[in-house]
């Protein structure tokens, strides 16, 4: 990741924790290391090892054919979610 994009990810971090913190939720945010093959299945096993009663998350816009070939992790999330999800574009 180019550092101009980690700037704007860390930009759009601030502004959601504070949106919900504003809101009366609790935040944590956490950068997961990928231990597991697919990006869905590492997000599912933190979901269960923290206890999580939600979760925001991206959702990118992908071809239809690169996530037939691929996947997508927003998609396998959607698919079977193990808790609420708040997703953003």
């Amino acid at each position: 990741m180019e550092m101009g994009a980690r700037r704007l990810s860390r930009g759009l971090n601030r502004a959601v924790t504070l949106f919900l913190l504003r809101h009366g939720a609790q935040v944590e945010i956490n950068v997961l290391s990928r231990s597991r093959p697919k990006i869905s299945d590492v997000l599912k096993c933190h979901v269960y090892n923290t206890g999580a009663e939600a979760m925001v998350m991206g959702a990118l816009g992908h071809s239809r054919l690169r996530e037939k070939l691929f996947g997508g992790t927003a998609r396998d999330m959607l698919t079977d979610p193990p808790i609420p999800l708040i997703l953003a574009r």
